[in-house]
């Protein structure tokens, strides 16, 4: 089974780790900062709304 061969096992693992790390850092320094100020402002808005009722 071509998943098992241990030629192409550290090749495999290699760019597997590669990714999930490339994935989890343009998540962390682009997306999570506008979804937290979005969020941010969000809470802040309903706050206003609720304070003049």
């Amino acid at each position: 089974m071509p998943q098992f061969d241990t030629i192409t096992f550290f090749n495999q693992v290699f760019w597997l780790v590669l990714i999930v790390f490339n994935f989890y850092f343009i998540i962390l320094r682009f997306m999570l900062p506008s979804l937290a100020s979005s969020l941010k402002a969000r809470n802040k808005n309903l706050r206003y709304t609720e304070e003049s009722r």
